[in-house]
């Protein structure tokens, strides 16, 4: 074997090694992770330990993407925009029942006060 040819077969495989090394932060830069830059620098400082290098590959697959993350954070937006709208019209009910409610009782009070006072405007009548 020559020379060369080792250096070549060293190269090559120490470059699929880094390659390999590396793949959490490819993972990550592919699906575009809100958290690329620090998945990086984990992989680069502890991906030599094999449970750094688990973690941080594990965390690059289930990270979510920035699009997934704005779809996630659009349809919480539209939910606690639709509970609020839910509210104000819970509120408004409320507010229209208690109008109601407070109109019969003048009502009512009219009425039983009108009664009370039927002798006395009978006699006054008469």
């Amino acid at each position: 074997m020559s020379n060369g040819y080792t250096l070549f077969m060293g190269i090559f495989y120490g470059l699929i090694l880094i390659g390999v090394y590396f793949i959490p932060t490819v993972i990550s830069l592919a699906r575009s992770s809100t958290h690329s830059a620090a998945i990086f620098f984990i992989n680069f400082f502890l991906g030599i330990t094999l449970i750094g290098w688990v973690g941080v590959f594990v965390w690059a697959i289930i990270d979510e993407n920035s699009h997934q993350r704005n779809k996630r954070l659009q349809k919480e937006a539209a939910e606690l925009e639709a509970t609020k709208q839910q509210q104000m019209a819970l509120q408004q009910l409320m507010l229209q029942s208690m109008t109601q409610m407070q109109m019969i009782n003048k009502e009512t009070l009219q009425k039983e006060e009108s009664v009370e006072n039927a002798p006395y405007l009978e006699k006054y009548n008469e």
